[in-house]
């Protein structure tokens, strides 16, 4: 599925496929399906 999702992604604009990806994150994280950052166990290299 990564590597369909990444051919595809990489045949967009830039910004478009980032933009894309962040919404598919966020759909993810609303769903469950993902952690949001700064959510409890959530770390960052600045943290």
């Amino acid at each position: 599925m990564y590597s369909l999702a990444r051919s595809l992604l990489f045949r967009l604009d830039a910004e478009t496929a980032h933009g894309l990806t962040l919404r598919g994150l966020d759909l993810a994280a609303r769903l469950g399906l993902a952690a949001r950052p700064g959510a409890s166990g959530w770390r960052t290299r600045w943290s």
